[in-house]
């Protein structure tokens, strides 16, 4: 389904005598997109919403179409403050229900909030921001910072709130859950823990549904590399869903100029301009790789498996000439630019010589 643009006006509280905001609505299959008439949204954000929604629900155990249809607002940050039902200092985005408002144009984490607020609204931080950050791509880390490879036990940040959650631990460890324990026992303590319960009550909980204590579970989380045989190879990035590039012969190669207007280019121009381009790839045999980068210096991408153990993957910040280990299966490229103008990218990977 092609996304359909409509205008509408939000007016705000004449009371703070502000003018009038124009907003455009792009209308996807799943999901609406609303943003300030000023700025433009890229060809792909909507669909790229939608694909998303389909492949998290898919993993959850849920069906989409029971979902009520979600709004996304984007606005700028005076607008957001000024206009969004809620507002939290820091926060870039917010979710209830079916809406959700943001400062970047492709916010996914808001989203999953949106998805799982189809099943429950009052849940523990460190599982509601887990399970939206679990579903970000490279797990809400900023990998120039900081190694996915690190895992930090979550045990402190059990009954904290929202100013006192390391959302990117409380990601790695609902990734965990629902890798090697599955969505039926998450959900199960997902709506058994509530926003203001205790640490106490939350141990206690997962005793009872998972069959072992707590610490068992983080011992097992922080110690274990092996990917058990029965785990589930979720949660995964919408990336993952996004469409194949084959090989050449002996060469996978993405050579291309990107631009907001291209269908599959994410992200959009406001205050500023940040946008994405993904796509997948399957890698035909375990071994070593030579990955070469000769993108323009504003495209930085990221290599991520779709496969095996989620919580143990370690995501491949893709480098002008490195080589690097890989698992046979499929892949994710995600190759993201801050500037407006038509980048290029240019991607190429060869097995390396033995």
């Amino acid at each position: 389904m092609s996304p359909r643009r409509a205008g509408l006006l939000i007016v705000a509280a004449a009371a703070c005598g502000d003018p009038e905001l124009e907003i455009v609505a792009v209308e996807g299959e799943r999901i609406d997109v609303h943003h300030e008439a000023s700025f433009q949204l890229c060809a792909g954000t909507v669909a790229a919403y939608d694909r998303g929604i389909v492949s998290v629900a898919a993993q959850l155990g849920l069906d989409p179409d029971d979902f009520e249809h979600m709004t996304f607002t984007w606005l700028d940050a005076e607008s957001y403050e000024a206009e969004s039902p809620f507002y939290f200092d820091d926060a870039g985005g917010w979710a209830w229900g079916s809406k959700s408002y943001g400062k970047l144009p492709y916010l996914f984490h808001e989203v999953v909030h949106m998805i799982s607020q189809q099943e429950v609204y009052d849940v523990n931080v460190l599982l509601l921001e887990g399970l939206a950050t679990a579903f970000e791509e490279n797990g809400g880390l900023n990998l120039l910072v900081r190694d996915r490879s690190e895992r930090v036990d979550p045990r402190p940040f059990i009954g904290k709130r929202h100013g006192e959650m390391n959302y990117e631990v409380a990601g790695h460890f609902v990734s965990y859950l629902l890798g090697r324990h599955g969505p039926e026992r998450f959900w199960e303590l997902y709506r058994e823990n509530g926003y203001l319960g205790t640490a106490g009550r939350f141990r206690r909980r997962f005793r009872d549904i998972y069959g072992l204590e707590l610490d068992a579970a983080v011992d097992d989380f922080l110690n274990n590399d092996e990917c058990p045989e029965d785990a589930l190879p979720i949660p995964l990035p919408p990336s993952c869903e996004a469409p194949e590039i084959p090989w050449r012969d002996d060469v996978w190669v993405a050579v291309r100029t990107l631009h907001c207007s291209d269908e599959d280019v994410a992200g959009g121009q406001g205050t500023l301009f940040s946008a994405e381009f993904a796509a997948t790839l399957t890698i035909p045999e375990t071994g070593r790789y030579r990955i070469a980068d000769a993108s323009d210096s504003g495209v930085g991408s990221v290599l991520t498996r779709c496969g095996g153990c989620p919580w143990l993957n370690v995501p491949q910040v893709v480098l002008p000439d490195h080589e690097v280990e890989l698992e046979a299966g499929r892949y994710s490229i995600v190759s993201s630019y801050w500037d407006a103008s038509r980048p290029l990218l240019a991607v190429g990977i060869t097995k390396a010589p033995d």
